[in-house]
């Protein structure tokens, strides 16, 4: 409304302006045509020198009046291209405010914007109001000091001192407790706004919560595999795709005769297990990963503490996050005892065989 008044305003100021150029000129041009008249006929008949004047004065007025026509429509022109340029500009800012208004409220992370004099919650999202419980209109009764007293783990009012108008946002991570009690996790970047001659925290964050929980949910589970490896006897062991081992338990550091540390990050070529049985692993394992499966079969492995032993392999693969093969795990199982005990009971039935048959052909002569 004020705007308009102004235009209007402004509007009447340049209309006087033009009338009054125009009673002054037309004045102007009387007085200078009576004076040049006189001036060089002094002795017009009086008659004669009136009508000349009202001719003369007619002639200007109708100038002066077609002048003041081509500034007044002129400066319309002007004055409708103002208004027209200033519903563009006015469209502009509005469809750039709804913009700004959907992709506010459809951000994925919290937003909250507060007054730091007054402590006011100016503006938020709708992310805000879910993640600490509030409906919208409870949410516009928080206040910076409600919002440091929900912090658990940290004081705000610390942060905020630390942050300086244009500085790089100061990432935080936070614990606070919703409306119902429950804590939540979130990642906090809190930085200052000046607008107008008014400072505004701006606070961003994304809540964490539940990937806290399934870090931690992770971390108790690889405790309880690692525990679980370490406790079965048999020897464990994993390669990544490009066959080199990534873990093992005890009882393959055990068997193989050589500690953890110098069998991480190394390939059976590098653990002192001859070539041509080290080429038979790299085949069966490339084998494996082509074509993913349970992989049993029977070979020979060299130890250090035991020398070459026959064992049996059982080996599948395990897939990364996106599902793709990410390495082999396999488990051995030493069966040269009960070879070694299967051929000496075969070479005792072989012997017996003989004997008997022997004693037959002795009987028959």
């Amino acid at each position: 409304m004020k705007k308009k008044m102004n235009s209007k305003y402004l509007l009447n100021e340049q209309y006087t302006k033009v009338l009054a150029k125009a009673t002054l000129t037309v004045f102007l041009s009387i007085t200078a045509f009576e004076i040049l008249k006189h001036g060089f006929f002094p002795g017009l008949h009086i008659i004669v020198s009136h009508s000349l004047t009202v001719l003369f004065a007619t002639l200007a007025a109708a100038f002066t009046g077609y002048m003041i026509l081509r500034n007044i429509t002129d400066l319309h022109q002007r004055i409708e291209k103002k208004y027209e340029d200033a519903k563009k500009l006015e469209k502009a800012l509005h469809l750039s405010e709804e913009r700004y208004r959907m992709i506010f409220e459809n951000a994925i992370d919290c937003l909250m914007l507060f007054e730091i004099e007054s402590g006011k919650l100016v503006d938020f999202t709708k992310n805000a109001c879910k993640s600490l419980g509030y409906t919208p209109d409870e949410y516009t009764e928080i206040t910076l000091d409600k919002l440091k007293i929900a912090a658990e783990n940290v004081k705000l009012g610390d942060i905020i001192s630390k942050l300086k108008p244009k500085s790089p946002p100061l990432s935080t991570e936070i614990r606070f407790k919703s409306t119902d009690g429950s804590v939540h996790e979130a990642i906090t970047n809190t930085s200052i706004i000046e607008f107008r001659n008014y400072r505004y925290l701006l606070a961003v964050w994304k809540e964490v919560t539940q990937e806290r929980k399934t870090e931690k949910e992770l971390v108790e589970t690889n405790r309880l595999t690692a525990s679980l490896l370490e406790t079965v006897p048999l020897p464990i062991f994993y390669k990544n795709v490009e066959g080199k081992y990534i873990g093992c338990n005890k009882a393959f550091e055990e068997f193989m005769g050589i500690e953890r540390s110098k069998i991480l990050g190394r390939s059976v070529f590098n653990l002192g297990i001859p070539r041509e049985i080290a080429e038979k692993y790299e085949e069966k394992d490339k084998e494996l990963i082509e074509k993913p499966s349970l992989q049993v079969y029977q070979w020979k492995i060299t130890t250090k503490k035991n020398g070459t032993r026959d064992v049996i392999f059982r080996k599948t693969t395990f897939n990364d996050f996106g599902g793709k093969t990410a390495g082999i795990i396999g488990v051995i199982l030493d069966v040269t005892d009960q070879k070694r005990m299967s051929e000496s009971n075969e070479i005792s039935k072989r012997k017996d065989a003989e004997k008997n048959l022997i004693g037959g052909q002795d009987n028959a002569t």
